[in-house]
């Protein structure tokens, strides 16, 4: 970005204005297309943080960045699979120990909303029943860790054929991954 920048400028480091940011940040992508309040508040920030370096290097007296105002960004609605979506994928599981360990992690990741890492990274062991409930400890963005209620058909295979509290990886022991333990016959 900052070769582009300054290939587009032609200007050093020290004659760039704020104008020339704006015009840059504002302007079309290599395809022609306008750019998206993301890519505005990308170029500026990139930029910035350039200037911010060059002033403690003592080359500019000035972060020309600081006179733009960034684009406000309003978050992109949630992507996901609809109902539907959820059942026909569910339904092309085989029904072996494999399929099951699928299934419960297919299950686990629409029901909770966890991330890949954080779901692919329980061991059995961060499983605890208490009473009628099952709960799950999970490692968060940034190592926190969390303590949740797993959802029911994560449990048990609604045609009854399978699923964690039937042996599919639900007594595991030991520090395997439950994505690994549930294969195991």
């Amino acid at each position: 970005m900052l070769q582009d920048f300054f290939g587009r400028s032609g200007k050093q480091p020290d004659l760039v204005t704020a104008q020339d940011i704006f015009v840059y940040a504002h302007g079309p992508r290599l395809s022609g297309k306008q750019p998206s309040a993301i890519t505005i508040g990308s170029r500026i920030a990139c930029l910035s943080s350039f200037h911010r370096f060059l002033i403690r290097m003592d080359i500019v007296q000035s972060n020309p960045c600081d006179k733009l105002q960034r684009p406000k960004v309003s978050p992109s609605p949630p992507r996901g699979l609809s109902g539907d979506q959820v059942h026909q994928l569910l339904a092309v599981v085989p029904d072996s120990p494999v399929g099951l360990r699928d299934r419960a992690i297919i299950l686990t990741l629409v029901l909770t909303g966890r991330r890949r890492a954080e779901v692919l990274g329980m061991k059995a062991g961060d499983l605890s029943v208490e009473g009628n409930r099952t709960y799950y400890t999970y490692r968060g963005k940034g190592g926190k860790r969390g303590r949740r209620e797993l959802p029911q058909p994560a449990l048990e295979d609604q045609g009854g054929s399978g699923g964690l509290r039937q042996g599919h990886g639900y007594h595991s022991a030991g520090g395997a991954t439950l994505a690994v333990t549930l294969a195991e016959p």
